[in-house]
C-alpha cells in the first residue's frame, strides 16, 4: 500500500467523511496527545447533540 493511500485511510478512520470534524476514535487520540504533552493542564470537552440532525443528514449527507 502506498503511503498516500495510508494517509487517505488514517484520515477516514478519525473523521466524519461528510464534515471532517474527527469521530470518536479521533477526538480520544487527539485528546490523549494534547493531555500527554501538558499533563498540568486543565481541560474541557463539549458535546453537541443536534435535534432531528437525521432531518439534515438525509439532505445534505447522501449522495
Amino acid at each position: 500500500m502506498s503511503n498516500e493511500n495510508k494517509n487517505k485511510f488514517q484520515i477516514l478512520a478519525r473523521t466524519d467523511s461528510l464534515t471532517g470534524i474527527y469521530n470518536r476514535y479521533g477526538f480520544d487520540e487527539s485528546a490523549e496527545k494534547m493531555m500527554d504533552k501538558n499533563p498540568k493542564a486543565h481541560f474541557v470537552a463539549a458535546l453537541l447533540d443536534i435535534d432531528d440532525f437525521k432531518f439534515i443528514n438525509d439532505i445534505y449527507g447522501h449522495a
